[in-house]
């Protein structure tokens, strides 16, 4: 991703030298952050300009770049805040009577802090 921060458009070729990794793990690489949204390529036609292939020229779409982020923080942050209501949810209090069956005292976090606030 930081070669392509620095340049615009850039071949996987252009791209192996740079990074110093070999081509067959560069293409997995940019296949997974195509996956994941985070680039993109353009195939431009060679053989129109006497070459002979198509090429791919990677890019990053920053906008949707930048919508994947967003979207992936705030999944991840409802994921949390499910997390910490499980585990608040799930601490009852016992009143001390509870275990000679004097009293029905067994109170979720927030029944207790209810019945404690004035």
């Amino acid at each position: 991703v930081d070669v392509l921060l620095r340049d615009k458009y850039l071949r996987d070729d252009d791209m192996g030298p740079r990074l110093s990794l070999p081509a067959k793990q560069l293409r997995r690489t940019l296949q997974f952050l195509q996956e994941e949204f985070l680039v993109k390529y353009e195939l431009v036609d060679d053989l129109n300009a006497g070459g002979s292939q198509a090429t791919k020229f990677w890019y990053i779409d920053y906008h949707q770049a930048v919508n994947v982020v967003r979207l992936r923080v705030f999944l991840l942050r409802q994921k949390l805040e499910k997390a910490e209501l499980r585990a608040r949810s799930s601490s009852v209090f016992l009143c001390p009577g509870y275990k000679q069956k004097t009293c029905n005292g067994r109170y979720t976090e927030t029944e207790a802090q209810q019945d404690l606030d004035p």
